[in-house]
């Protein structure tokens, strides 16, 4: 037996003892499985020492620092939502009184990984073949694609430090995305291996947070709920989860009215919130009978008001199609047809050559000031001097956290510049 499978105790199909079934009524109960660990994250993350802290939070990752161990999951809990899910919309369609509409800045809320303005998958993300070979020869991937996870954890757990080369911190950070994205944001349902197809965002670093990593979590996750749906429908013994179905479980809860267990909507990530005892109590508190039917939605919808959530209006004619079908169901999520490219401008710079330690793409030939280049000062001027280096990691970490800060205002910005734009629209 797998190590995942025992770690949520569902590999017979059962939902683990003291676990609420899905539905006692309803005869088709599946065996269901998940590749995705909280658990193997915060285990690599707990090692971390404090360079490789700020190297996590200088590329917009430092939310998953703060992930609580959740060792145990109620699979049949995603289960149930992603059921509910209607992926072309984008919602959890609870009952015929309540739908609750969510988007890939809703992810960024509860996870807190990078949400930006160029697409994972876009032609910002291009990328030669050779790059791709020169990155998976630096980490070490170049010999095999099997248990290509383990690789990247292997590079993590090296030692790295400020006295460590500029290509090791950025294949520390590369490899970093690769582990968080193979067993949380977007694992599938392989032992230790995922498909990488978001190199073009990994090739250089300093651009990993201008990414909108949440997007492509997104249809990742849209093609595992069409996935499960039909699996069900076919009444299939088993059912491989990938995707980050979590995010659904996490999302529900907050949404839904749950009494004393209502969270208040203050800091994010919100997953910060969800320790193992309060999730479990929250899961039992939300299921029940209503209508005659078992589900975990008791009280109905808290109003948007009480949350921090986008709630976009599902009801309006003509939602977003994300052309998420029965066909598209494998682990690479398919390209969205109808989704705008974003592509930052471009700016006329066309290198030829890099460097041997040089792991970006051409167009970051283009250099604007960053945490590295502060980093690099502090560096040559403090170094020597056991005071100043002292000083120089406590001004590191408060410029990483400024950037940090600076980023999740560009996005609710952006955010708020898209409500603005369709009020005008529906104006005219």
């Amino acid at each position: 037996m797998d190590e995942e499978f025992e770690e949520h105790d569902f590999s017979d199909g059962a939902v683990g003892e003291g676990e609420p079934a899905l539905d006692p009524t309803e005869e088709h109960q599946p065996v269901i499985t998940s590749r995705l660990s909280v658990k193997r994250v915060i285990e690599m993350v707990a090692k971390f020492d404090e360079y490789k802290r700020w190297l996590v939070t200088e590329i917009g990752f430092g939310a998953i620092l703060k992930l609580p161990m959740l060792v145990k999951l109620d699979l049949r809990m995603s289960a149930w939502v992603m059921r509910k899910v209607n992926a072309r919309c984008r919602a959890i369609a609870i009952d015929n009184d309540n739908t609750i509409g969510f988007t890939a800045e809703d992810f960024h809320k509860v996870f807190g990984i990078p949400c930006g303005n160029r697409d994972v998958g876009g032609r910002d993300a291009q990328i030669s073949q050779s790059a791709i070979n020169f990155i998976k020869q630096s980490i070490g991937m170049d010999s095999t694609v099997a248990h290509n996870l383990k690789v990247a954890e292997g590079f993590i757990s090296r030692d790295i430090s400020e006295d460590s080369s500029k290509i090791e911190n950025d294949c520390f950070q590369i490899a970093f995305v690769i582990f968080v994205m193979g067993y949380l944001i977007a694992p599938c349902t392989k032992h230790d291996t995922m498909t990488i197809d978001f190199w073009g965002a990994l090739a250089n670093p300093e651009l990993i947070p201008q990414f909108n990593w949440c997007e492509y979590a997104m249809q990742k996750l849209m093609s595992a709920v069409v996935k499960l749906q039909n699996d069900y429908q076919s009444k299939a013994a088993t059912v491989h989860m990938f995707a980050c179905h979590l995010f659904f479980q996490l999302f529900l809860l907050d949404n839904i009215d749950l009494g004393l267990f209502n969270m208040l909507p203050s800091e994010f990530p919100r997953v910060q919130y969800f320790e193992q005892k309060r999730f479990r109590q929250m899961i039992i508190m939300a299921y029940g009978m209503k209508h005659g039917k078992w589900g975990y939605v008791p009280a109905g919808v808290r109003p948007a008001e009480l949350v921090m959530y986008t709630r976009p209006d599902t009801t309006r004619q003509g939602c977003i199609d994300y052309h998420v079908s029965s066909g598209l169901v494998k682990q690479s999520v398919p390209r969205v047809p109808d989704r705008v490219d974003q592509r930052t401008p471009d700016l006329g710079v066309h290198a030829t050559t890099a460097p041997d330690d040089y792991l970006g793409d051409v167009r970051s030939a283009y250099h604007s000031l960053g945490p590295r280049d502060f980093a690099n000062h502090l560096r040559q001027t403090c170094y020597g001097d056991p005071v100043l280096e002292e000083l120089s990691l406590m001004l590191k970490q408060q410029n990483a956290k400024c950037t940090l800060s600076m980023s999740l205002l560009r996005s609710r910005m952006q955010s708020d510049m898209l409500s603005f734009a369709d009020r005008i629209v529906s104006l005219v």
